[in-house]
């Protein structure tokens, strides 16, 4: 709906109450009524992916969660090559581009690191 993938795991949270708690259509305006959708789009402009640019005051992780997004300008996070699994579940959850928990063990962060084999 704003031309860009969910910057983070707290923006799909947001939705999703209002989603469980309103309905779709409170959904739909609280996306159409925000002041970024009327800055990016207005009134009369049919909402559209904005490009493959950063946007001052976004996460930069929202700018890499859209490459996943778009294997076409048609599809949802859920179609295509992933079958019916969601491509920006562990991107979103966890906070990181490649939706892999970060290594927190100093020794494997050697390995890993280092391509250590032991």
């Amino acid at each position: 709906m704003l031309g860009r993938a969910p910057d983070g795991y707290q923006e799909t949270v947001y939705h999703s109450h209002i989603l469980d708690n309103q309905g779709y259509d409170a959904d739909i305006d609280s996306y159409v009524d925000s002041d970024e959708y009327k800055e990016q789009f207005g009134d009369d402009t049919v909402p559209f992916y904005r490009g493959y640019q950063t946007q001052t005051g976004k996460n930069l992780l929202g700018y890499t969660n859209m490459f996943e997004m778009l294997p076409s300008a048609s599809s949802s996070d859920q179609s295509l090559l992933s079958g019916n699994m969601s491509r920006l579940r562990g991107q979103l959850m966890r906070n990181t581009p490649n939706g892999k928990a970060p290594v927190t063990d100093v020794q494997e962060l050697l390995k890993e690191v280092l391509g250590l084999k032991y």
